[in-house]
């Protein structure tokens, strides 16, 4: 199983360090004046990164 392992996010240029909880899912708080920043409508880049493998996603903002 995939619990306590590393995992690193990159978001909006800053690296975000998580470890995964007893179901293998990691989840990252960003704090709420880096989401302020963000337009609505624009698209944000964002990776996943866990040993050699790195997923690049893209996400739309939302209200």
């Amino acid at each position: 199983m995939l619990k306590g392992k590393k995992i690193t996010f990159k978001f909006n240029g800053k690296t975000y360090k998580a470890k995964m909880g007893k179901n293998g899912v990691a989840k990252v708080i960003i704090k709420k004046n880096i989401l302020k920043k963000l337009k609505v409508g624009k698209k944000v880049k964002y990776q996943a990164k866990y040993g050699k493998l790195i997923v690049k996603k893209t996400s739309n903002v939302k209200k």
